[in-house]
């Protein structure tokens, strides 16, 4: 789903916001957008540089992007919002650096989002400790939560 998204925007500036090793930053330079890629891991960055040298990537935080205001039409996060405290910030850097009117777009995935209603421990939703008993036994287990982060995810 989050190919066919980024497949539909019109080409132009883009930023692979905690770009990693470069997965969506590869695909959005094969369709043609002039990507700047970020992330905090010097590590991570490594490898999204020998996949592509010849786009730009730079170390920093998302709440602090090194990049001027009104720089890219499209922000791309993907897989990275949970692991920040303070979403808002990373949200107002995000707008600072899309250009204003246009064609500008922000589309973000966190699939990690979704692991409360998987049973798998989530950052963002601290799981429940209550007990139940298990159908198949009865022997009692952490029951996954059942609350809802304040956003919604793609």
């Amino acid at each position: 789903m989050f190919r066919r998204i980024l497949d539909s925007l019109p080409v132009g500036a883009a930023l692979d916001a905690a770009c990693g090793t470069g997965r969506h930053t590869i695909h959005l330079h094969e369709l043609g957008h002039d990507v700047i890629g970020v992330d905090a891991s010097p590590d991570m960055l490594a490898r999204a540089r020998e996949s592509l040298p010849e786009v730009g990537f730079h170390e920093a935080e998302l709440q602090r992007l090194p990049l001027p205001d009104d720089a890219v039409d499209t922000v791309v996060c993907a897989l990275a919002l949970t692991h920040v405290p303070v979403r808002s910030a990373v949200l107002v850097e995000f707008a600072r650096v899309l250009r204003p009117g246009g064609h500008r777009h922000l589309v973000i995935s966190d699939s990690h989002l979704l692991a409360p209603t998987s049973g798998r421990p989530c950052p963002a939703v601290p799981a429940r400790t209550a007990a139940r008993p298990s159908s198949r036994s009865t022997t009692a287990r952490a029951a996954p939560s059942t609350r809802r982060p304040p956003w919604t995810h793609s």
